[in-house]
């Protein structure tokens, strides 16, 4: 959704940088898990796109956006792509991670630079020989899920992809094992289908490209949303990592957390356009907050208990990564300074739903309880004081 839907839609983050949906995937699990249903929902959602991309591809007509790709595309024909998309994203859906292992193996294909490019859209530079190579340099603006085993994803996040930042830019999400009843997927059919097929086009056209008869396709402008009610939790989240660093020593908790809340915050990205921006309600920024924590949360403890050298779970013991309970955000509350002061300042002002904003609403925002947030303003009050 962030590639094919949300391309040239931007926030502010923390960083002061204005921030893209850029979302790189890994969904792991055994041999006859499940992971071929995440194509089917692909193929089922994005049909329309992926056909249009095949006649382009066909074609191979200049002036062209192209959203899809398959990961065995070459070095020079991605170059070409990006030059061609003019910093609308490229998705690349993978099932078999055995193939994404052989492809960045090859020198003419991708490598992990792109990767670890394409998470905060930084430049790639490309100065090859031959008429129809596309030289230059070019923002990398790609997405990607891949699905796969988990021996098959271990070989590949090796020592040096781990240490060269590589799976710190990943979400990696497992597939729960399945008991005596197998579970049942209901894909959106007939109506329901078609209905989430033209929401995809109408948002394609509003927050990707358009298509010009002379022109060729064009990128829409970037429509820059609002997420500072997302940046005050993750303030308080990173500050709550940090605490727990502290209780438990894990490294990788202090080390990496800057990197896993800004991919929660490019998934608030896509969840406020869906939740809040599309329906006009700004009421359920709440479960925007939510479920933000939750994947900030869950990346944190999957990437712990996968590559920490300092965490208690064997790494590749994979009935200890489907135990794996996310902490709780904060153990003892550490909220940033001008959080607090923002929060004093609003603290009896009308909010948009005409009532007067209390500490219990303030407390929802930041994902805290009530509690933890009246004590932070008292220790606050009483060291301004």
């Amino acid at each position: 959704m962030g590639a094919i839907c949300f391309s040239r839609v931007r926030s502010v983050y923390i960083d002061g940088r204005k921030h893209g949906p850029n979302l790189l995937l890994i969904v792991e699990g055994e041999s006859g898990s499940g992971k071929s249903y995440f194509a089917s929902i692909y193929k089922d959602l994005f049909l329309e796109v992926i056909e249009e991309d095949r006649i382009k591809y066909a074609n191979g007509g200049a002036n062209t956006i192209i959203s899809t790709a398959g990961i065995d595309i070459s070095a020079p024909k991605f170059a070409e792509l990006l030059a061609n998309n003019k910093d609308v994203h490229n998705f690349i859906m993978e099932t078999e991670f055995s193939t994404v292992e052989k492809v960045f193996s090859r020198n003419s294909s991708l490598d992990s630079e792109i990767l670890r490019k394409a998470f905060d859209n930084e430049q790639y530079y490309r100065n090859r020989f031959g008429k129809d190579q596309s030289n230059g340099i070019f923002n990398v603006f790609m997405n990607c899920s891949f699905t796969g085993t988990p021996q098959a994803i271990n070989r590949f996040f090796n020592e040096n992809e781990v240490e060269g930042g590589t799976a710190r830019r990943f979400c990696f999400s497992i597939i729960p094992e399945s008991g005596r009843e197998l579970p049942d997927f209901k894909f959106p059919q007939d109506k329901e289908l078609k209905e989430i097929r033209e929401k995809i086009r109408s948002w394609r056209h509003t927050y990707c490209f358009n298509h010009d008869n002379e022109k060729g396709d064009n990128p829409c402008s970037e429509y820059v949303v609002d997420l500072d009610y997302v940046k005050k939790a993750l303030k308080v989240w990173l500050s709550g990592q940090y605490d727990l660093y502290e209780h438990d020593g894990i490294k990788e908790r202090k080390e990496h957390r800057n990197s896993i809340a800004a991919i929660a915050f490019h998934y608030a990205i896509v969840l406020h356009m869906l939740l809040v921006d599309f329906n006009n309600k700004k009421s359920n920024k709440d479960k925007v907050v939510e479920i933000t924590l939750y994947i900030a949360n869950y990346c944190m403890e999957r990437y712990i208990t996968k590559f920490s050298s300092s965490a208690a779970v064997e790494p590749n013991n994979i009935e200890a990564q489907h135990t794996v309970e996310c902490p709780a955000a904060i153990s003892k509350t550490v909220i940033p300074d001008e959080v607090l002061e923002s929060c004093l300042n609003r603290r009896g002002t009308t909010g948009e739903n005409g009532k007067p904003i209390g500490l219990g609403t303030m407390a929802k925002e930041l994902g805290i309880k009530k509690y933890e947030l009246k004590n932070a303003l008292g220790r606050y009050k009483k060291n301004k004081r």
